[in-house]
């Protein structure tokens, strides 16, 4: 779980996902990505930006 601040001033509690969580550090930035569900819906999540 992380608290992302987005550049439109608006901070969301979401995922970050990572091939590898202890590389992420406080102030990465990072990119929306779409994680699907199993029922067909997809949920936003983050990831390092590349």
């Amino acid at each position: 779980m992380a608290l992302v601040d987005l550049p439109e001033g608006v901070r969301l509690l979401t995922n970050v996902l990572a091939d590898d969580p202890s590389t992420v550090r406080v102030g990465d930035p990072v990119v929306a990505a779409w994680e699907p569900l199993l029922d067909g819906r997809h949920l936003v999540v983050f990831v390092p930006a590349p």
